[in-house]
Formats: structure tokens, sequence, C-alpha cells
């Protein structure tokens, strides 16, 4: 396995991995490293995944857990954002409420998710 550091996009430190099989693309921003799963989705090593499952939404999973988000396509300061209800991570999919301190840091999680993938993040 191969492993050569490089500057992709725009900024941020970028891992890119490859073997004779594959290559993977990681990111390292304040300590997390995310991978992608697909086009539409990435992995953080910290345990939480983030996949746009169609025009208007996307899935927050942490294991088994999944918080289905309604998503917005906009622009910010010029930038491609995407806009997310501020309630967005009020309740689990299955009903259980989310406490306000793993709201705070799922919301976080997001932002880190979306900027990896080239977007912002206005919570609206």
């Amino acid at each position: 396995m191969r492993m050569v550091f490089r500057s992709l996009f725009f900024n941020p430190l970028y891992l890119l991995i490859q073997n004779n099989q594959s290559a993977h693309v990681a990111k390292f921003e304040a300590n997390i490293m995310f991978t992608w799963l697909n086009k539409q989705g990435v992995r953080s090593d910290s345990g939480f995944e983030v996949q746009f499952t169609g025009r208007f939404s996307a899935e927050y999973k942490e294991g088994s857990k999944v918080v289905k988000l309604y998503v917005e396509s906009g622009l910010y300061a010029g930038m491609p954002c995407i806009i997310i209800e501020p309630k967005a991570f009020e309740r689990w999919s299955n009903g259980v409420l989310i406490p306000e301190a793993q709201r705070v840091q799922m919301f976080q999680n997001l932002k880190e998710a979306l900027e990896f993938q080239g977007l912002k993040m206005t919570v609206e």
C-alpha cells in the first residue's frame, strides 16, 4: 500500500491511499478522518455517516441509529451549501428524543462531513 499526501480540491490536507485494487481519499481536519462511501456519502472514523438519499433528503447514521434529514440546496457567500432545519436532529427515526448535547455534536458532525464534500451548511 502506498500513501501519498496531496492537496485536493481547495484547502485541507487529504490523504490518498492507493493499492492495486482501489483508491480511497481521506481528509484530516480537527482530528477527524473521512472516507467516501460512494459519490453521495461519507463515513467518519469517529463512527458516523452522512449519505444523500435524494434531491431533498439525506441520512445521518451512528451505528444502527438513523436520522432522516430534509435538505435543500442553496448558496452561502457564493459557495454551494446545504440548508437544514434547526429541528433536524430532534429525534432518531425510531422516535427516540435526542439529548441536546448530542444534537449539538451531530450538527457539528454534519457540518464537517459536508465540508469534506465541498459544501457549506446553513441552518434556517
